[in-house]
């Protein structure tokens, strides 16, 4: 009889440790997933599609996630756990990216931010790169609660970092021979621009003396005529788009959507590993 209180203590501590909060990798899986509703669904399948297409050219697996809360934990903690249950990034090169936003809640308390860097991308994405998104590129609209704008400028930061990154970790010798490496580039740049250059201008050179010896043999009223007809140039400078905003869509923040349909073009997590790389920030 006395055995039972003992018994059921151990079976609570059990359940109380089992129980973080760290909800399980979706399914079907998907890279943009909003548990908190701070995107609309348009919003969540257009920046999905722009993730799987990323993964899909660098085999680099950039996994955004909202979550309501915390579960008591820090968001760097509770971050790192959910990366590692997942299995963000694949197996052999370890490069996955986590950027997971807790926002603001209902007693207007703080946003918490983290971007968790798999192992193989830790040369790539180092904590003070990943702490200048967050402070610098994320920050200024996120105390604005404009966490759409704040998580799009963050993916395309993070998409030019690990760009043509593969799986292995960078040690301290990688680094010596990267500043070896653009020495040896910027010398030999240096002596192919010159090269470069002077058959360019020989070429240039010799370009403008037969059109020389051509126009000796145009009439000078033919050149008149010439130069009337030349047509005006296009002035006109078409902007950059930026493949992460959807203009078309209603800027609702805060709706809530299901996560479960839509597009389904994500093939699933590797298995890729976190050490704790990355950094993590409040607004």
């Amino acid at each position: 009889m006395h055995r039972h209180p003992f018994l059921i203590s151990l079976v609570m501590l059990v359940a109380l440790f089992s129980c973080d909060g760290i909800p399980d990798p979706p399914n079907p899986p998907r890279l943009v997933n909003d548990f908190a509703g701070i995107f609309t669904s348009s919003q969540v399948d257009s920046l999905e599609r722009v993730l799987v297409d990323f993964d899909n050219r660098t085999t680099n697996q950039i996994c955004v996630v909202s979550v309501k809360t915390l579960a008591g934990q820090e968001v760097d903690e509770f971050g790192l756990k959910l990366a590692n249950k997942w299995g963000i990034g694949t197996e052999k090169n370890q490069n996955g990216v986590l950027l997971l936003i807790k926002p603001r809640g209902r007693d207007n308390d703080y946003i918490d931010v983290t971007i968790q860097v798999g192992r193989g991308l830790e040369g790539a994405i180092p904590d003070a790169y990943a702490a200048r998104i967050i402070r610098n590129i994320m920050g200024p609209y996120l105390t604005r609660d404009e966490y759409w704008t704040a998580t799009v400028k963050a993916c395309n930061e993070l998409m030019g970092l690990a760009t043509g990154e593969f799986g292995e970790p960078h040690s301290e010798k990688s680094i010596k021979n990267r500043i070896a490496n653009i020495k040896h580039k910027v010398s030999t740049g240096v002596k192919s621009f010159f090269h470069e250059f002077l058959i360019g201008l020989l070429c240039a050179l010799g370009i403008g003396v037969i059109f020389w010896i051509i126009s000796l043999f145009d009439k000078d009223d033919d050149n008149k005529k010439g130069r009337r007809r030349r047509k005006k140039k296009d002035t006109t400078i078409v902007p950059p788009i930026d493949p992460l905003v959807d203009d078309n869509v209603d800027d609702n923040i805060g709706h809530h959507h299901d996560n479960s349909g839509g597009f389904d073009g994500f093939g699933g997590f590797g298995g890729g590993g976190f050490g704790g790389g990355g950094a993590s920030g409040r607004f």
